[in-house]
C-alpha cells in the first residue's frame, strides 16, 4: 500500500511538473519569486518525482504492498 501511495505521489509530482503552468498562478509566483526560481522548482519537482518512481519500486520489494 505504501508502495502503490509513493507511485501515486511520483505520477501526479512529474505530470504537474510537466504540464504547461496556469497564466493565473504563474503571475502570482513571478511576483513573489526572483528570477528562475519557478523553474528550478519545476525541475526539482520532476527529480523528485524520480525519485518517488525509484522508492516505489524498492518499496514493493520489500514487501510493502498489501496482498
Amino acid at each position: 500500500m505504501i508502495a502503490a501511495g509513493a507511485l501515486l505521489v511520483a505520477a501526479v509530482d512529474i505530470a504537474s511538473a510537466v504540464m504547461p503552468t496556469l497564466t493565473d498562478r504563474y503571475d502570482l509566483f513571478q511576483a513573489m519569486l526572483p528570477m528562475g526560481a519557478y523553474d528550478v522548482a519545476r525541475s526539482l519537482t520532476f527529480a523528485a518525482g524520480l525519485a518517488l518512481i525509484w522508492l516505489s519500486g524498492a518499496l514493493r520489494q520489500a514487501g510493502y504492498l498489501l496482498p
